[in-house]
């Protein structure tokens, strides 16, 4: 699927814009190509990275009443972490580990329905700073 997103004016005009669907677990996640690139040049964080923040159950999510005149937006603090399952030998229940963690980000995203199914699309991600640092490790001293 391409398209034109007349919403980023930081792209050369003629920049070829191509949506990237991927899956992780029951969650299926999309974003344009282009602004993936963008954003590991400008905040060293890939969308590939900032899907795993919504494995992280402790994040924290705001809706972003300033950016959501065109569409809903929210706002996600929380950890980048792998989930590893191990299937043990033995019929017993399947396992969840924690593999590598990349760090504590602040993700940006919209829920979108594309061809009938419910989507989440990736608008920006970078680390988290101070602030919201601060907010994530004091979640639970409030």
């Amino acid at each position: 699927m391409r398209m034109t997103d007349e919403r980023t004016p930081y792209f050369p005009e003629r920049t070829e814009h191509q949506d990237i669907l991927t899956t992780m677990g029951l969650l299926d996640f999309v974003w344009d190509a282009a602004k993936n690139e963008h954003n590991i040049a400008i905040h060293h964080v890939s969308f590939e990275t900032a899907m795993l923040v919504f494995n992280d159950v402790n994040r924290i999510e705001v809706y972003d009443d300033v950016h959501s005149e065109d569409e809903d937006r929210y706002d996600t603090i929380g950890r980048a972490v792998e989930n590893d399952a191990v299937f043990p030998s033995s019929h017993s229940e399947m396992k969840l580990t924690l593999g590598r963690v990349h760090g504590l980000l602040f993700v940006v995203y919209t829920d979108r329905i594309i061809l009938g199914r419910e989507r989440i699309r990736l608008i920006s991600a970078r680390l988290a700073n101070k602030l919201e640092e601060r907010l994530y490790l004091n979640q639970d001293m409030s």
